[in-house]
């Protein structure tokens, strides 16, 4: 790949390039980047891309424009209703800045796969994030001998309100981190969620995993299976409770008095009752934060500077608790 950026895009980007350098900032300007769904927090995501440089961004949805979307994607408005949301937000995302190329698709192929450095899903259940991972590996093995075929990155994200889930499947990445290079190999999609913990005090368990980890986990098993956010109704909450308790159980297998004690810290500590009245939607200010952090990794991933998140970002607007969990089964 060619490192090379024109005088007038080295003078656009001067103070961003003075930060993380001249061979960062090429790398951008020579990525492309795949982005399914345009969700307020893929919105907020591709803002801070396009800002940053990258060099082109192609934007697949194919669902159009609804007015219960207003209050979360600033680049929808009244007069957009039934206009394709790709199209509409990447005509609003090219006037941020016109050295990005980008492109409205209005369905996935597996082509779309072709030279891409970066696949986002938004917004994504953990079926349809299998799936996509699938074609994405099915591609990777028709094309092994084609040697312009970039090996993709893949990170998914979950975002209901104020909570937020985001996965980094990045297979073996590459970067540099101050002066030397950096070689990690991340755990596969399937395999994070397989990661028990078996050993140890309740104190010690409860220190592996914290309640906003649960609290998505549990929303996204519950949307998974349900194909839409949890209600209010006493059968959602009943619902809730019930894979609550699947959660702790898969994820601590340990003897029967210990998992009740690690259940009970775990539902004193996440009142769904509170919660769920607020889990109908995308809250701005969250999708602001969270879409920050993603576009930050997403940027360190393309420029190969900086090691990303290994493997699992998790966010919870209520308190502002943003945590990394590194899920890795014992081998």
């Amino acid at each position: 790949m060619s490192l090379q950026i024109s005088k007038d895009e080295t003078a656009i980007y001067d103070r961003q390039i003075r930060v993380w350098g001249f061979e960062a900032q090429a790398r951008m300007k020579n990525s492309s980047i795949l982005v399914l769904g345009t969700s307020g927090l893929s919105i907020e995501l591709m803002k801070n891309m396009v800002l940053a440089g990258v060099g082109q961004i192609i934007v697949v949805d194919e669902r159009s424009v609804e007015l219960g979307e207003l209050g979360s994607n600033f680049y929808i408005n009244f007069s957009d209703q039934g206009k394709m949301r790709a199209e509409v937000c990447v005509e609003k995302l090219k006037l941020l800045n016109p050295k990005v190329s980008m492109l409205a698709k209005t369905s996935f192929t597996p082509e779309l796969l072709e030279g891409q450095h970066l696949v986002c899903h938004a917004d994504a259940t953990l079926d349809e994030m299998v799936k996509i991972l699938v074609k994405v590996i099915n591609f990777q093995l028709e094309n092994e001998s084609n040697l312009s075929f970039q090996r993709h990155q893949i990170y998914f994200r979950k975002y209901i309100w104020h909570v937020g889930i985001s996965f980094f499947d990045l297979v073996a990445h590459k970067c540099k981190v101050a002066e030397t290079i950096d070689e990690t190999c991340y755990v596969s999609l399937s395999q994070s969620f397989k990661t028990t913990f078996a050993k140890g005090t309740k104190k010690q368990l409860l220190r592996k995993l914290s309640p906003t980890f649960i609290l998505n986990k549990v929303i996204l098993d519950f949307c998974n299976a349900e194909k839409c956010r949890p209600s209010q109704s006493p059968e959602d909450l009943a619902m809730l409770k019930n894979m609550l308790e699947k959660v702790v159980l898969d994820f601590f297998p340990v003897n029967e008095k210990l998992q009740k004690e690690v259940l009970a810290s775990f539902n004193s500590a996440i009142p769904f009752y509170n919660i769920i009245p607020l889990a109908q939607g995308e809250l701005a200010p969250c999708t602001a934060i969270i879409g920050g952090i993603m576009a930050q990794e997403a940027l360190k991933i393309v420029s190969a500077k900086d090691k990303p998140i290994n493997n699992i970002f998790v966010y919870n607007g209520l308190d502002g608790e943003g945590l990394v969990h590194q899920l890795a089964p014992e081998e």
